[in-house]
C-alpha cells in the first residue's frame, strides 16, 4: 500500500505513519498539492490521499472535485482545522472522508487507520465480468478465451503450463496445496519440482499488484502456495 500525505508540516505525515505501524505501508510526504498533481500525471500511482489543509475553502473543494473525477479509483480523505459553509461542502462530503483536526493525537490516528483499512478492502468481484472474463482481485482480471491476464491495463500472456497453472489455483482457491499435488495435477510424476516452481514464479510476478502492494499467489515454507481470496488479499502482504 502507497499512502499520500500532503502538507506543508510533518505532524500529517507522522500521523499516518503511526496509523499504518503494523501493515508496513510505504507513506510518502508531499509539502504540496503541485507535487502530488506532477506525480500523478507522471502515472505515480496511490492507495489512498490523506490532505491537511488548514481551512477548508473554495477552491480546495474544487480541486478535490476534480481530483476524483481524474482519478476515479483513489481515495482521499481530508483533515481540516476549520470546515467552512459552502454549497459544494455536502456534495464533497459524500466522496471524500473529512476530519475536523483536534488536539487528541491518538483520536486522529485511530480515524486514519480505519480510513485506509476500509479503504484497502476490496469490493466482491470474483463473478464474470463477461462469459470469458474472471475478476481475481479488482483490478486483475483473466479472460479464458484468449488466455491473458489484464492486471491494472498492463496486459500478460499466459502460455501453455501458465494458464493451466492459474485454472488449478483457481480450482483450490482458499486452501494450500504441495508442489507435489500441483505436479500431479498440472504435469506428471516425470517433471521435476523444480520446473514446477519456476513457472509458479512467473505466475507470481504477473499476478503481483503494484497498486496494492500484493502477490495474489503466496507461497508458506513447509505447506505449500495458495491464491488469496478477496477476503483476505488485505490480510497480508507479500
Amino acid at each position: 500500500m502507497r499512502v499520500a500525505a500532503v502538507s506543508a508540516d510533518l505532524t500529517l505525515p507522522f500521523l499516518v505513519r503511526e496509523s499504518l505501524r503494523a501493515t508496513g505501508a510505504d507513506v510518502l510526504h508531499l509539502g504540496d498539492l503541485s507535487s502530488l498533481v506532477c506525480l500523478l500525471k507522471e502515472g505515480f500511482s496511490f492507495h489512498s490521499i490523506v490532505w491537511f489543509v488548514p481551512a477548508l475553502g473554495h477552491d480546495q473543494i474544487l480541486f478535490c472535485e476534480r481530483l476524483i473525477n481524474d482519478y476515479p479509483g483513489l481515495r482521499l480523505m481530508l483533515i481540516t482545522e476549520d470546515i467552512r459553509e459552502h454549497p459544494l461542502a455536502d456534495r464533497l462530503a459524500q466522496k471524500v472522508e473529512v476530519l475536523h483536526r483536534s488536539g487528541q493525537e491518538d483520536a486522529q490516528v485511530d480515524a486514519i487507520r480505519r480510513f485506509l483499512v476500509a479503504a484497502d478492502r476490496p469490493v466482491k468481484a470474483c463473478h464474470p465480468v463477461t462469459d470469458n472474463e474472471i475478476v481475481l482481485m479488482p483490478g486483475i482480471i483473466l479472460n479464458l478465451d484468449l488466455k491473458y491476464l489484464d492486471n491494472h491495463g498492463q496486459i500478460y500472456s499466459l502460455p501453455g503450463k501458465e494458464f493451466e497453472l492459474l485454472q488449478y489455483f483457481l480450482k483450490n482457491r482458499g486452501r494450500f496445496v504441495t508442489i507435489k499435488d500441483i505436479l500431479l495435477s498440472v504435469w506428471d510424476e516425470y517433471t521435476s519440482p523444480e520446473n514446477a516452481r519456476q513457472y509458479i514464479f512467473k505466475l507470481r510476478r504477473k499476478l503481483y499488484s503494484k497498486q496494492t502492494d500484493c502477490n495474489l499467489i503466496i507461497h508458506r515454507k513447509g505447506i505449500g502456495y495458495t491464491l488469496l481470496q478477496e477476503d483476505t488479499r488485505f490480510l497480508v502482504n507479500y
